[in-house]
């Protein structure tokens, strides 16, 4: 078995912060987390985050679900509040009439 150096305020699993492989991690998750927001502008960048690909991904589509609940709250509130239109407010087509209900209309107007 091999044995693995231990460094003064650091258990066996934890890496050093000067470690170059966590540092390479770390920039290719960024890079990839921002590949992710360019991919979709929809999702806002303060709801991405994470410490792998992994985890982006799952934070990325936790928050594709907030945009679709906001949305759609939002047309529900755009739907109750803009009344429909009208009966009989439509414009009247004047090829559909005859000559006497086309001088009544225009003397109507």
């Amino acid at each position: 078995m091999e044995e693995h150096e231990v460094f003064e305020g650091t258990g066996p699993t934890e890496a050093r912060p000067e470690d170059p492989l966590r540092q390479e991690l770390a920039a290719a998750v960024a890079a990839y987390r921002e590949a992710r927001l360019a991919a979709d502008p929809s999702v806002p960048p303060e709801l991405v985050t994470g410490e792998t690909v992994a985890e982006i991904d799952a934070s990325v589509e936790r928050a594709r679900a907030i945009v679709a609940q906001v949305r759609e709250r939002l047309r529900n509130e755009v739907a109750r509040a803009v009344p429909p239109p009208a009966v009989g407010r439509t414009p009247v087509d004047p090829a559909t009439l005859s000559p006497r209900e086309k001088i009544a209309y225009g003397l109507g107007q």
